[in-house]
């Protein structure tokens, strides 16, 4: 059996969202963990909780509008201490809010006074360590849910390590009139990775098409540059790119990477990002448009053509 999940939330206003999961989970090679399998035990619920979260591998957790019910002495929801446990153990942590101005949700299922301030304090306390993932509905969240299980659970072609330097190439693409820019790193002239962020070109100007992607340090910190060496023959390097980056993206650029490194097929990578639900940019298609314009392309002789 593969690595253990846990499902951490409130349940009568998110139990389809529950079932949505396990019934995603089933798909995988992964133990669940929730309270839909507890049964009898002699610990008591948050006894029951908290061991089964330091178990887990993985601790997913969905924020709807509800608090939850409290445990009286700490007079904390059990999904609050739940995520504070898997915290303290250092878990894999994923987690997804509803989007409070796009999302679906009955009036019912929405708490306020005392508990709704309790929610917005525990929000706040996850958006400083995590960057949560929104969602607007039930399929939506589980569409999201499953791009980030398939970049978890999925492993990497074996016997094989990233190259130090990447040849990189960039490609500038508006994203509802926003300049961005995507960087491209290839091995054996295909494409490898890709990292996508808005760019201030009036700030640094209009990058070169080729380069090189590699690795710095800042401190205890791993940074991406891009690096080139300009019309004096002077290298010059841009620190700090995948700093840039919006939350919003990062994720996807990163489940494209894993695709392109697996060698899978760049028209089932197009139906990828064709099927991605980006529900934070306003214009979702014009990155789509800007990525698939950006893996498109492959390097001969540090020259681009198209595929």
């Amino acid at each position: 059996m593969g690595k253990k999940i846990f499902i951490s939330s409130t349940y009568l206003d998110l139990v389809e969202y529950r079932q949505g999961v396990w019934k995603l989970l089933n798909q995988y090679n992964v133990k669940i963990l929730g309270m839909e399998s507890f049964g009898a035990r002699k610990s008591n619920v948050l006894e029951t909780c908290v061991n089964e979260v330091k178990r887990s591998d993985i601790f997913l957790c969905i924020i709807g509008m509800k608090y939850g019910s409290i445990e009286e002495s700490s007079t904390k929801s059990y999904t609050q201490l739940e995520y504070e446990k898997a915290l303290e153990c250092n878990l894999d942590i994923l987690v997804y809010m509803i989007d409070e101005n796009k999302g679906c949700v009955y009036p019912k299922n929405v708490d306020i006074g005392e508990k709704g301030e309790s929610l917005r304090k525990f929000k706040e306390e996850i958006i400083r360590h995590h960057t949560p993932g929104y969602y607007k509905s039930v399929k939506d969240f589980l569409c999201s849910l499953k791009l980030d299980l398939d970049l978890k659970l999925i492993p990497l072609r074996k016997g094989f390590t990233r190259p130090k330097e990447l040849v990189c190439k960039t490609t500038y693409f508006k994203v509802n009139g926003e300049d961005w820019i995507a960087f491209v790193g290839y091995f054996y002239d295909l494409p490898y990775e890709i990292l996508t962020t808005p760019v201030d070109i009036r700030h640094i100007g209009r990058l070169p098409k080729i380069g090189t992607l590699e690795p710095s340090t800042i401190g205890d910190k791993e940074i991406l540059c891009f690096s080139f060496t300009d019309h004096y023959g002077y290298k010059n390097i841009i620190g700090g790119i995948d700093y840039e980056q919006k939350g919003i993206t990062k994720r996807f650029d990163k489940i494209i990477s894993k695709l392109l490194v697996n060698d899978t097929p760049i028209d089932v990578i197009i139906d990828v990002i064709k099927e991605m639900d980006i529900i934070d940019l306003d214009t979702p298609n014009d990155w789509k448009f800007g990525v698939v314009k950006a893996i498109k392309k492959r390097v001969q002789n540090n020259t681009m053509v198209d595929n």
